[in-house]
């Protein structure tokens, strides 16, 4: 897999918490699989709403650390 196609799949992910913001567990689902031309933007929103995500990894402690800050560079998300 794709560092581009791994970032929108960690954050859609990440949206499977309860709240007005947050997608629903059945909403995750669809949302893994829409494959709209705004599909990146929908997970990028959710991801901001969220403020967090939770990333399990067997990634050395260098090379997530380097992922991490990628990302937050990029997204301002942790």
């Amino acid at each position: 897999m794709t560092r581009a196609a791994f970032f929108p799949l960690v954050v859609a992910c990440s949206l499977a918490a309860s709240g007005p913001l947050r997608a629903q567990p059945a909403d995750v689902a669809g949302l893994a699989l829409y494959e709209g031309a705004d599909r990146g933007q929908r997970l990028v929103k959710g991801a901001l709403a969220e403020r967090e995500i939770n990333l399990y990894s067997s990634l050395v402690l260098e090379d997530l650390n380097a992922l991490a800050a990628a990302f937050d560079k990029q997204y301002g998300v942790s």
